[in-house]
């Protein structure tokens, strides 16, 4: 019964874990959809398409006073949660101007979110096609990856998103946590760092630090870091036992090494 208990404890440690990281890169995704201003008019090959003939026609411009309009209705609906109206009005904006990168954007957190990324991944390779140089869009696409388990993939697009802007913690905790689920251990845990290094006082990002150290066995630097969660957090509590543990556990080795050396003293 005691071991069923222990394991029953266990898998549901297991499942906060991931759960915890499972919501850091949601917040993640949140964080790349700030408002943006509506994409300007289209250049005029933006316009060509192909007529009945094969030969290059400009189509007529878009109403960009609807187009814009309808952007900021959407966007509102978005920013409001409410992703059914959201949606609507992003695919009618898409609908009178299908480049609009932003309503792409929009639209592709809308089926993360809603669990569908298969549809975003294909909306954010129109996206990139358009525009390779926004960090956004390449965190985003590697959201969409991840969650149809195309782990691979998803690492790439991040890592370009940080090359294109490494300032983000939250992006070094996202490529970081896909690492780790890949058995990249000593690479998710460089990427922790980083993000600890941008926001040294999150405890969200230490807790992931001294989780990597615990894999390595690291008892010195999982101390280091735990001291930095009491700092940060005197008064929590599961940073507290996990650091007292350490400590005791330290000190009966010393214990039992003292002892062994005395032992061999007499002999």
């Amino acid at each position: 019964m005691t071991k069923f208990l222990i394991a029953i404890v266990a898998i549901l440690l297991i499942i906060l874990i991931f759960r915890k990281r499972y919501l850091v890169m949601m917040r993640d995704l949140m964080l790349t959809t700030q408002p943006k201003a509506p994409d300007a008019p289209p250049d005029a090959d933006e316009l060509s398409t192909i007529n009945e003939d094969g030969d290059e026609s400009i189509a007529p411009p878009p109403d960009f006073s609807e187009v814009n309009r309808t952007f900021r209705v959407g966007d509102m609906h978005f920013l409001r949660n409410d992703l059914v109206e959201a949606e609507r009005c992003f695919i009618k904006v898409l609908s009178l101007y299908k480049h609009h990168q932003e309503a792409l954007n929009r639209l592709g957190v809308i089926y993360i979110q809603q669990k569908q990324p298969y549809k975003a991944e294909l909306l954010y390779r129109k996206l990139l096609k358009l525009n390779q140089r926004e960090p956004v869009y390449h965190s985003n696409f590697g959201r969409a990856l991840y969650n149809q388990k195309k782990h691979d993939d998803a690492v790439m697009a991040y890592e370009k998103a940080l090359e294109l802007d490494s300032g983000r913690a939250a992006r070094f905790v996202s490529l970081g946590q896909i690492l780790y689920e890949l058995g990249k251990y000593a690479q998710a845990l460089e990427n922790f760092l980083s993000a600890h290094k941008l926001e040294p006082k999150n405890v969200e990002y230490l807790r992931l630090v001294v989780d990597a150290y615990e894999d390595f066995g690291d008892t010195v630097n999982m101390e280091i870091f735990l001291k930095k969660i009491m700092g940060v957090d005197p008064y929590n509590k599961q940073a507290g036992a996990r650091l007292e543990r350490i400590q005791k556990n330290a000190q009966q080795t010393s214990s039992d090494a003292a002892a062994d050396e005395g032992q061999m003293e007499l002999l």
